[in-house]
């Protein structure tokens, strides 16, 4: 009981952090004409998400540092928690739009500011299958218009399990499109930790980001891009299993 009450309290101090990134974030970029987005990646979104990990007991352990190239790259990554806006947010990635459903716009008010205070694009589920098309199209002129980068979940939308689910082909087939390299993020969330169904309980712990690889795509052909999804996801599914070998280790 007492651990539910604390748990509560932190998960409310973390809930008011969210409001005010979005209160303060979101004007900042309006009011400027979106020149401070970057200052909202970087710092602002990036040092208040922090924060509200902080808040509910999850350290961030980044290892990736890579100094991604102007040229635009599609950063993907395995999404199983909640808790993978906050660690993306958080890696304070410029010049960098990121894609996140359009089911997430219920939290209006509470997120959806914060959100498009860094750039982000909420993509069509897949039972809108024409508004999907239409918003790949959009974000492919964007994305050569602007030169940013795209931040995009492999899974996309689905149950929360502890697991490597299956890969949309929607992110890659415009990452061949726009010629975009695909910079493997792996995310691992300690299912102690991952607030999978209730976010009262879960406990402390330590989510790790790292960089598996960055994948060229030049070869690449539409014929095989199947292929090339899956040989992408064996990546995500081979770490995943060395952290489960390490977990039964003990180590």
């Amino acid at each position: 009981m007492y651990k539910t009450i604390i748990r509560i309290y932190k998960l409310t101090a973390a809930f008011i952090i969210i409001c005010v990134m979005g209160a303060v974030a979101f004007p900042i970029r309006v009011l400027s004409f979106g020149l401070l987005t970057n200052f909202n990646r970087k710092y602002l979104v990036n040092g208040l998400s922090r924060l509200a990990l902080f808040l509910v007991g999850i350290r961030l352990d980044n290892s990736f540092k890579a100094q991604l190239p102007n040229t635009p790259h599609l950063i993907t990554f395995n999404h199983n928690s909640f808790l993978d806006g906050f660690v993306l947010f958080a890696l304070g990635l410029t010049n960098t739009r990121f894609i996140n459903s359009e089911r997430m716009m219920w939290l209006l008010p509470i997120s959806v500011p914060g959100a498009l205070s860094v750039g982000t694009l909420y993509i069509p589920p897949k039972y809108y299958p024409e508004r999907r098309l239409k918003f790949f199209k959009k974000t492919e002129q964007r994305i050569l218009r602007e030169n940013v980068h795209i931040a995009a979940s492999s899974e996309g939308s689905h149950t929360h399990v502890h697991d490597i689910c299956e890969f949309n082909r929607g992110i890659y087939h415009m990452a061949l499109n726009c010629k975009m390299p695909i910079v493997a993020l792996y995310i691992h969330t300690p299912p102690a930790s991952n607030p999978f169904s209730d976010y009262r309980y879960f406990e402390n712990g330590t989510v790790k980001v790292e960089l598996l690889e960055i994948i060229p795509t030049e070869n690449w052909r539409l014929e095989t891009l199947d292929e090339h999804v899956e040989f992408v996801r064996q990546k995500f599914v081979k770490r995943f299993n060395e952290y489960e070998e390490l977990t039964k280790n003990g180590e």
